[in-house]
């Protein structure tokens, strides 16, 4: 297989991938990369018939080393693995240790119980999730012999990554050292006092279901000789195995090869004459290099750093995130203090957090290694976010208390946007980013497919932009992934990666191969070290490193930090193409927005309350209410913490996600309390003479029209609005009390009175509910036996809404396997039919197999919108969604997000189709067409097809289980899925006249996501403030007003606001108020004027 348009070929993968002549090099041979011959590619696939994980770096793999060996002749391999092992020498070593099954922390300071067991450490044992603890004497050893460093060493009995166990290596009572992935060695007087008996304690700890051991425990001493010799070969057996023979550094490699190989007899090791052959190779490979880097050198670099990216949460839990938190920075430190050139990324203030309070004294190590440049903490968000599902204040949030501690607490000035395993990047992102002063990101899956580039310029919805750097390094499943797999790929450098195990020749040539942009500029990034998991970079990194620098035929690599390497791309930005769709990079990642929809209800509701108890909390700090700043951003953190990309997302294994579930609900708890304690302040001061309701509308936009007040007492048969008009309301069969409400502007309080007279309520005349058919005066709504609505016509336009031949709400049943979907129909019964002035409704009951689906179905009267109060008991593996099809005569619908919309071709003709539909949407999705068009309203459902000739909207996922070998034993649960709480919801069909703007498509979604806050007042004495004045007045129509918040310096009060309509618009800000960044620092914006989809923050003085 070929990638078209690219000669000769390089095996970087299981398939022939092309690499030309690097761009700029003086080198003049060409080509300069070989084919890889049938028999090496059948050998791949043979083996990995018999054992993936061999060729994945595990059991096969020599002395744990990660290389490429199937590539390598025979005679290469035998040598390397024969040197690797006489490398060093055995000091001392055990073969009994204490072990205790079932770890205690106690075990720590205390050692391990006279019960513990004595075994062999290589005794497979443990499984998922299991902590064991081991412990034995380390003897006072004798001075070396030899002058060799020594070093204790711990090697996994499975070097793959199932067998691995971690673990944290404790010297008398300390954390010392961790074993991650690939480093086996610490320098033992790093470790402790070896002069004397040391205690050392093993903390072991399996992610997965397998069981494991230690196949040696010992101290050795290297043999520098040897280990250099080592690296070197290492480097060039694998460059020999991509530059084509008959090129110059071709040659030179192989002859160097050859002679050194010849030089060592590995029969009479340990001898006299063993170590003059190790000294004469030696030599003749440093001359060799030296003669290698005078050849012409390539202009590209790849700027290197070690990264060990982990996953707050994953397929493991939080809590074992602080356990991999220590052994991540013992393991990094320890390679910082022995290689001064190392330089290690890691990102996520709340990794920090966690360090500070756990593990002090290494908390102030690492700011050590901050300021000296080899540490570097960058990243700007709170955690790696997810972008598809939070609200945007969220997001807004996750940047201003990532970058204040960042700043303030661990001292870094200049940071980089690093969000390497983000599940897509939606266009509103760029503007906030920009806000808080950044201009660049960089990311694994920003690798899209719909541009056909790797750094690009990525303007957002209001026309700021964003330097994307993707990644182009070849990801670690990368060259089997067809033989392996099974998966062919046209296109591979789709399958990248932000931890590349190794920094081998093949892994750099693959890196710049992969680069798009070989044109504008000559360098790329190069993150290499071992995650998702932690741990980062190890020995064998750096000494390829080392080695691989200056390698004739190869990109150059050098050291670098991630806000260095950005300034130096951006000095040539305007070079970059330019892209301005959302960033979604593959298809799979569609499941992110539909699965665990309890997780995703929980999160929204968590978000409002927080919301409300800021918006609240502010109007009532205004007369004596102490607001919680620290309170507020504490709770904040707890829910930033949730939009992890593996939680709110659903990607977590059960554990993670039945934690989830309860942490929103506490989270929803204490903001609802201290939204409450305002209020009911509010209403204190106000002194209201009136009894009666007081309503404060949260949403972004104008509240209007037929609304929920809830289950409230009525104090009398009158309600009145604050103009003394008479408000037409009902209850309902459950006791809520419905209301005809007039407009209630964003963040505002009404106030209605209770009166005494009677006064009949006028019906709506053409409200009506009969034999399947909902009326009103607008539409009318036709239900067949199925459900189905078969017709929906409106009166006003004298026009049918549904197609022919078609049928509205209509169930698509969704195999997970293809993909594809297929209606289907149950006969549903319909009954509890009901019509009030106010509302007209019924219930419709389907069964299908174990699955349940019932819908009240309501028109209010006056209004379009039909609105399906649904519960789901959904059953079956495969996806459910309901669709609507359309005659609307356009090829674009619009769908929203957080601080605006966009729009998306209708036409499932682009061959990239597959990665937009589904696609996240925020509330509401619309077609229209010059004077008519069709909405769609959800609440806490995101995964929106477009492109089925309609609307069509996932309603539930389906009892599927992760693809992830532990799930096969894990009992499949709906708290465990996620789903739990999320399958009672509700959407909404909206057809409107005009456009999505004229027809108030974004004004209605808010309203239908945000329900009031009602609070009943008793009367009092009339001598109070009254209710607080609205925040601003006169609001234009296409402004938003999502939040209100006091300052974080808590001096003043921010408003949040933004343009919805893609609208230049003018206005009347509050009196005094001074535009502000997302930072909250000043800024030059006109604040009487907004530019389209543009977010303003307004500081105003209390």
């Amino acid at each position: 297989m070929k990638i078209a348009g690219i000669q000769p070929l390089l095996l970087i993968t299981g398939m022939a991938m092309a690499i030309p002549v690097m761009a700029n090099s003086n080198l003049v041979d060409s080509p300069l990369y070989k084919t890889v011959s049938d028999t090496t590619r059948d050998y791949i696939a043979r083996a990995a018939a018999g054992d993936h994980l061999a060729l994945e770096g595990g059991h096969m793999a020599l002395d744990g080393h990660v290389m490429p060996y199937m590539y390598f002749q025979a005679h290469e391999i035998l040598f390397l693995d024969r040197l690797g092992k006489l490398r060093h020498r055995t000091v001392w070593a055990t073969d009994a240790v204490s072990r205790v099954d079932h770890w205690q922390d106690a075990f720590i300071k205390d050692g391990l119980p006279k019960d513990a067991v004595m075994a062999a450490p290589g005794e497979l044992v443990g499984g998922r999730h299991s902590q064991i603890g081991y412990e034995f004497i380390l003897p006072a050893l004798p001075e070396s012999q030899t002058g060799w460093e020594r070093f204790f060493t711990l090697k996994p009995m499975d070097m793959s990554v199932p067998g691995w166990p971690e673990t944290t290596i404790y010297v008398d009572g300390i954390a010392r050292a961790a074993l991650q992935r690939k480093h086996f060695y610490w320098a033992l007087d790093k470790l402790g006092d070896s002069t004397r008996p040391q205690r050392i304690t093993l903390k072991s700890f399996g992610v997965f279901d397998q069981p494991r051991g230690y196949r040696e425990v010992a101290v050795v001493e290297r043999d520098p000789l040897a280990d250099d010799v080592y690296w070197k070969l290492r480097v060039l057996i694998e460059a020999s195995t991509i530059l084509n023979d008959d090129s110059v550094p071709g040659r030179q490699i192989r002859a160097l090869i050859d002679k050194a190989i010849a030089a060592v007899n590995l029969e009479v090791p340990h001898t006299p004459v063993y170590r003059q052959q190790l000294q004469a190779a030696n030599q003749l490979l440093a001359e060799g290099f030296t003669a290698l880097a005078k050849l012409p050198q390539n202009n590209e670099r790849l700027r290197v750093m070690l990264h060990g990216h982990l996953d707050s949460a994953w397929r493991w839990t939080l809590d074992h995130t602080d356990d991999k938190l220590l052994r991540l920075a013992l393991n990094n430190l320890y390679l910082m203090d022995r290689f001064p050139e190392y330089r290690y990324i890691f990102t996520t203030p709340f990794h920090y957090e966690r360090i500070q309070a756990l593990y002090p004294d290494v908390f102030e190590r690492i700011k050590t290694k901050i300021n000296a440049g080899q540490w570097i903490a960058n990243g700007s968000t709170y955690v790696e976010t997810d972008l598809n599902l939070p609200g945007g204040e969220s997001v807004v949030r996750q940047f201003l208390y990532g970058l204040d501690y960042y700043r303030n607490t661990l001292g870094v000035k200049d940071n980089a946007l690093f969000l390497p395993d983000t599940f897509g990047y939606p266009q509103y992102f760029p503007q906030i980013a920009q806000d808080f002063g950044l201009d660049s990101l960089v990311a694994m899956r920003a690798n899209t497919p719909e541009i056909d580039s790797t750094l690009y310029r990525w303007r957002g919805l209001d026309g700021s932009e964003l330097l994307v750097n993707s990644l182009s390094t070849p990801a670690w499943e990368y060259p089997y992934e067809e033989v392996i797999h099974g998966r062919s790929y046209d296109e591979g450098h789709w399958i990248t990666t932000y931890n590349a195990p190794d920094a081998g020749p093949r892994r750099l040539a693959g890196t710049w191969a992969q680069f798009k942009n070989k044109a504008e500029t000559d360098q790329q990034l190069l993150l290499v070290g071992w995650g998702d998991g932690g741990a980062g970079g190890t020995e064998d990194h750096v000494e390829l490193i080392r080695r691989v620098t200056d390698l004739p035929g190869f990109p150059r690599v050098q050291w670098t930090n991630m806000y260095d390497y950005l300034e130096q791309q951006n000095r040539q930005r305007e070079q970059f193409p330019l892209f301005d769709g959302r960033i979604l990079a593959r298809p799979w990642i569609q499941r992110t927005f539909m699965q665990a929809s309890g997780i995703k209800q929980a999160n929204r509701r968590a978000e409002q309350r927080l919301q409300e108890a800021e918006a609240l909390a502010s109007y009532a700090s205004l007369s004596g209410f102490e607001y919680p700043q620290s309170e507020f951003k504490q709770i904040w953190k707890s829910l930033l913490l949730q939009h992890f990309h593996d939680i709110v997302t659903g990607m977590a294994v059960p554990e993670v996600l039945e934690r989830a579930a309860r942490d929103l609900a506490d989270i929803e708890q204490r903001a609802a309390i201290i939204r409450d304690q305002a209020l009911a302040h509010i209403l204190r001061e106000a002194d209201l003479a009136d009894a009666g309701l007081v309503v404060y509308n949260p949403a972004a936009t104008v509240a209007s029209g037929v609304v929920n007040l809830g289950k409230v007492d009525l104090a009398g048969v009158r309600l009145l609005d604050a103009s003394g008009n008479v408000l037409a309301h009902e209850r309902d069969a459950v006791g809520n009390l419905w209301v005809d409400l007039p407009d209630l502007a964003p963040q505002t309080f009404t106030h209605l009175r209770w009166g005494d007279k009677p006064e009949v309520s006028a019906s709506s005349g053409e409200l009506s509910v009969r034999k399947g058919v909902l009326e009103n005066a607008l539409v009318r709504v036709t239900f067949n036996q199925n459900g189905q609505i078969s017709s929906y016509f409106d009166k006003v336009e004298q026009r049918e809404l549904v197609p022919v031949g078609k049928v509205w709400n209509q169930f698509m049943r969704i195999p997970h396997q293809t993909g594809v979907a297929e209606p289907f129909s149950a006969r549903a019964k319909i009954d509890q039919e009901f019509t009030g002035h106010l509302r007209a409704g019924m219930r419709l009951n389907w069964r299908k197999g174990k699955s349940r689906v019932v819908q009240q179905v309501w028109l209010a009267a006056h209004s379009r919108q039909l609105q399906f109060d649904t519960h789901i008991d959904w059953q079956e593996d495969h996806r459910l969604a309901v669709e609507f099809p359309l005659n609307i005569n356009s090829r674009e619908a619009h769908y929203g997000m957080p601080f605006g919309f966009a729009s998306l071709s209708r036409g499932d003709y682009d061959r990239h189709a597959a990665v937009v539909s589904p696609i996240a949407v925020h509330e509401w999705a619309d077609v229209s067409e010059g004077g008519y068009g069709v909405a769609l309203l959800d609440r806490t459902r995101y995964a929106y097809n477009l492109k089925s000739g309609g609307l069509r909207l996932n309603l539930a996922w389906g009892q599927h289980k992760h693809e992830y070998q532990e799930m096969h034993h894990l009992h499949w649960s709906e708290s465990g899925s996620g789903d739990a709480g999320g399958m009672q919801m509700s959407y909404a069909l909206l057809p409107h006249q005009g456009d999505l703007l004229r027809g108030g498509v974004i004004e209605k979604a808010k309203t239908f996501n945000h329900s009031l806050l009602v609070a009943a007042n008793a009367a009092g004495r009339g001598l109070g403030r009254g209710l607080p004045a609205p925040m601003i007045k006169d609001l234009p129509a296409n402004v938003a007003f999502p939040s209100i918040k006091r300052t974080e310096a808590g001096d003043a009060i921010a408003l949040r606001l933004y343009e919805t309509g893609n609208q230049r618009t003018r206005w009347s800000p509050p009196a005094g108020a001074r535009s502000a960044t997302l930072a909250e620092t000043p800024s030059v914006e006109n604040p009487a004027l907004f530019t389209p989809f543009e977010i303003k923050t307004l500081i105003v003085n209390d």
